[in-house]
């Protein structure tokens, strides 16, 4: 549009003029009126290219690597240290109160279940079963005695009983009689029930006497002694210490998330200290776990290994884990997992309607590790196209560049 059509033209002012001494013209200068100015810039913006608006405000496409979640054989192994504990062993105490008179163990002593280890002073126990039998066989007299007197007495009530009808008969004997028949029967009771104590106080002392001889409650091999010929010990006090041998176990610390492979009767494979290998069976998990370390531990049964002279309590072995007990797990790449502060989370590629892929976040619980890849215990599934590289900065729902899709 010319700018004649604007306004009112403008006429210049001539240089001669002014040198002329002539006067400058006072006619005031006109500016463009609002509404042509409006003009003007419409004209402007019409002639100019606009720029190109990204569509919702979407973030550019990024171009990121993915790796598949794969489902892979678990004959992996893991390795763990084991210690040789035993289930049955401890301290031998004494029963009784008494002086030691002897202690016939001695600190590596294979010993067998029911062999003396050292004898307590058994004069007074032997004066007190002897004490016991003689009250025994007093109450087994008294009571004798009190049966043939109710034997008596029962006679005696018997013969005044058939004269009831007969001139000769005498109620105040009769009653007499009855009365010795009632007592004889409570004498009897008395004795028995004292015969009876009697031989309770001499099982007591017999049992006394018996456990004078502290004994090999199984077989084993003598660890420790805790008391001397001369000193005195009372009931529970320490004599020797002992291990049972036959009851050898291991038991390793294992990681709550390497529990998987380790059920009840599975086998794993054991490298103890001299060299040898065998073979341990999964006896117990301990339902109780460490806080700090966030381990439980794990009881083993020897199947296979050395003999068990070879084998000592604390020595360690070593052992692989089994990582998964159903032979296969599904597993994802390390580079996939990111450590977020409420959890772990992983991207995964998804395809569109258009035929491109974008980012979907997942939450995913992760297990042992295998190599550079972790087990999946939720959160993804086989197949899905984990973003592994490119994946610091990605955003939910935006567009993904994968290389090898082109």
């Amino acid at each position: 549009m010319p700018l004649s059509d604007v306004g009112p033209s403008l006429k210049p002012i001539s240089v001669s003029n002014i040198e002329s001494g002539a006067k400058p013209m006072t006619r005031p200068v006109r500016f463009p009126s609002i509404r042509a100015s409006a003009a003007i810039m419409a004209a402007l913006l019409l002639a100019a290219p606009l720029p190109v608006l990204a569509q919702d405000n979407a973030l550019p496409a990024a171009t990121v690597r993915v790796d598949p979640v794969i489902e892979q054989p678990m004959d992996a192994t893991v390795p763990a240290v084991a210690r040789i504990v035993t289930s049955t062993g401890g301290v031998i105490a004494a029963q009784i109160n008494g002086p030691v008179d002897e202690v016939k163990a001695q600190v590596g002593d294979i010993v067998h279940k029911g062999d003396i280890l050292a004898t307590l002073d058994q004069d007074r126990l032997r004066f007190t079963v002897d004490l016991a039998e003689a009250e025994v066989a007093t109450a087994a007299a008294d009571l004798a005695t009190a049966r043939a007197e109710k034997q008596q007495a029962d006679l005696a009530f018997a013969r005044l009983t058939g004269l009831r009808n007969s001139a000769a008969f005498s109620q105040a004997r009769y009653e007499d009689a009855q009365t010795e028949v009632l007592r004889t029967q409570s004498e009897i009771t008395a004795a028995a029930a004292r015969l009876q104590r009697a031989e309770a106080n001499l099982e007591l002392a017999r049992l006394d006497l018996d456990r004078s001889s502290v004994r090999a409650p199984y077989d084993g091999v003598i660890t420790q002694r805790q008391a001397e010929p001369g000193s005195y010990v009372t009931s529970g006090m320490p004599i020797v210490s002992m291990l049972n041998l036959d009851r050898l176990e291991l038991e390793a610390d294992v990681p709550y998330d390497r529990l998987g492979g380790l059920k009840t009767g599975a086998e794993v494979t054991a490298r103890f200290d001299n060299g040898e290998t065998g073979t341990l069976s999964v006896r117990a998990v301990i339902p109780q776990e460490n806080p700090l370390t966030r381990t439980r531990a794990v009881r083993f049964a020897i199947v296979t290994g050395p003999p068990v002279e070879q084998l000592a309590v604390n020595a360690s072995a070593a052992i692989d884990i089994p990582l998964n007990a159903d032979g296969v797990a599904i597993t994802v790449h390390k580079d996939g997992i990111m450590k977020q502060p409420n959890g772990t989370t992983a991207f995964i590629a998804i395809p569109t309607d258009d035929g491109g892929y974008q980012a979907a976040l997942r939450e995913v619980v992760i297990g042992a590790s295998i190599g550079n890849r972790f087990v999946v215990r939720s959160g993804l599934a086989v197949g899905d196209r984990v973003v592994v590289r490119g994946n610091e900065r990605l955003q939910p729902s935006q567009r993904l560049t994968l290389p090898d899709q082109g």
